[in-house]
């Protein structure tokens, strides 16, 4: 009766492996509008599989002549504003503010003093702002800026911006000579996402959005994060970037939040200071205060308030990547996009066919091997072996690991470890029963002997590169597979 017993059992768990050979290698297919399609997950392909974008990107020569605001000592302050900015909020009020400005050409006069009695705009910018009004050359990159340690660096802040994405495959080349950059991004739904990045030189300003005299900027700032809130109506969530500054930058806030504020004059008129938070030049939003700010921490809404999970996440994600640019060290130099090519990988389907052609041979061999050695106990663990492939497959698709060359080979190294495993129960095996002792002998030989390789797993799980890191997790999450798997089939085959 037990025999029987064990018989069934047998069969009923080879039948769940075959299924499960099934799934995985044939997929579950069915009709999605007419078309038959897989509903297993597919494969997270790497670039050196997918092909990639190229991009190269070219140090920005532009300059401009123009008025700005700098201080007795001649330090840049700001550029006059020219009241174009479109986005006006508040918690209270939401309008477009036309300020004109005023033309300032100036005369050809060196001493500040002589300008401001020579032209009225100059005086005027004295005055209003406390400031001198000059007319410089302006670079975006400035000639001593471009110095190969300005090279290095913005290739060493590029890394550390692109390595924030989890398990994110780069290639990044910089010419040493020339600033030219060559970078290699994976071509997903992300791809802006991603450039922002590398573009994003991570200046944040807060503005007098009348004359355009900057009040507080990077130096100033602490931190910088997301939160979020309800809306009064409860209809959505708002995001916010949430400003969080130093010490001294407290002072500066709470100053201003004083300052930049609605006031009603004699004749009731209502009038309007307002502040513009901008970043890298492109104004974020401009709006004014209806209370003192002393705790100094500035909330900047972001976009409209989101009124479903998808839209909110989607917020949060790329604000989070714009904080990660803030909160660490801006680019030392300006860069424009000067090409964008779409490279083909140089593995063909051709070649992918050749290497699962050759898999399949010699997972065939090894199974025809097991059955002539061992005739019947070799045909079901020939079965439990094609069974771990196969749930490796799984793992693979559902686990989301990148498919890199790297991992394919560690993935081909677990299966023919685990091959060496099975021949080894199959040759404790005597009279056609495997004794726990022996399958614990065994079982304690053979993960001995490849202690290496479990630290190599989890030391290359940790490591940032998803070349390394694919490798780790494949190593570590097939180890862990391999171990459940055969713990859990192999003792049903005890006894036929």
């Amino acid at each position: 009766m037990e025999k029987k017993l064990n018989v069934v059992r047998t069969i009923a768990v080879l039948l769940v492996i075959v299924l499960v050979c099934v799934i995985a290698f044939a997929g579950i297919n069915a009709r999605l509008l007419g078309v038959w399609v897989n509903k297993v997950a597919d494969y997270s392909y790497g670039m050196e599989f997918d092909g990639y974008r190229e991009f190269r990107f070219v140090l920005d020569e532009s300059q401009e002549e123009k008025d700005v605001y700098v201080d007795d000592n001649g330090k840049y302050m700001g550029d006059p504003n020219d009241g174009t900015e479109t986005s006006v909020t508040s918690t209270t009020v939401t309008e477009v503010v036309e300020d004109e400005k005023p033309e300032l050409a100036l005369p050809e006069v060196k001493d500040d003093k002589a300008k401001e009695d020579v032209d009225p705009a100059v005086k005027t910018a004295r005055e209003n702002t406390g400031y001198a009004l000059e007319k410089r050359v302006i670079k975006v990159n400035e000639d001593s800026s471009i110095t190969k340690e300005n090279f290095d660096k913005t290739k060493r802040i590029i890394q550390e911006r692109l390595e924030t994405i989890p398990n994110y495959e780069y290639n990044i080349r910089m010419d040493n000579i020339t600033g030219e950059m060559v970078i290699e991004l994976p071509d997903n739904e992300n791809i802006e996402l991603e450039q922002s990045l590398i573009l994003t030189k991570g200046l944040l300003e807060v503005i007098d959005h009348q004359t355009g005299v900057v009040l507080l900027d990077n130096s100033y700032i602490e931190e910088v994060s997301v939160i979020s809130s309800e809306t009064e109506d409860l209809s959505g969530v708002q995001v916010y970037m949430n400003i969080k500054l130093n010490e001294e930058g407290t002072k500066i806030l709470k100053d201003v939040s004083n300052k930049y504020v609605a006031t009603v004059d004699g004749a009731g008129q209502e009038n309007i200071k307002y502040i513009s938070v901008r970043l890298d030049g492109q104004n974020l939003i401009s709006t004014y205060f209806g209370e003192e700010i002393v705790n100094g921490e500035l909330n900047v809404p972001m976009g409209e308030p989101a009124t479903e999970e998808a839209t909110y996440n989607n917020i949060v994600n790329q604000l989070t990547r714009l904080n990660s640019i803030i909160n660490g060290e801006r680019l030392p130099l300006t860069y424009l996009l000067h090409q964008d090519s779409f490279v083909n990988s140089s593995i063909t389907d051709e070649v992918l066919v050749i290497v699962k052609v050759i898999l399949t041979v010699a997972i065939v061999v090894a199974s025809i091997v097991m059955i002539v050695k061992h005739k019947l106990k070799g045909f079901i663990l020939s079965i439990v072996s094609l069974g771990f492939v196969a749930v490796m497959d799984l793992v693979i698709r559902y686990m989301n690991i990148t498919v890199t060359i790297n991992s394919a080979i560690a993935t081909i190294a677990l299966i023919v470890m685990n091959y060496v495993y099975m021949f080894k129960i199959l040759a404790g095996y005597k009279d056609n029963t495997l004794t726990k002792v022996v399958y614990k002998d065994v079982s304690k030989h053979y993960y001995l002997t490849i202690v290496p390789v479990i630290i190599l797993a989890i030391i290359f799980t940790f490591m940032s590169g998803v070349v390394i890191n694919s490798i780790g997790v494949v190593l570590f999450w097939g180890l862990l597979v391999q171990a459940l798997y055969n713990a859990l089939v192999i003792r049903a085959f005890n006894v036929i």
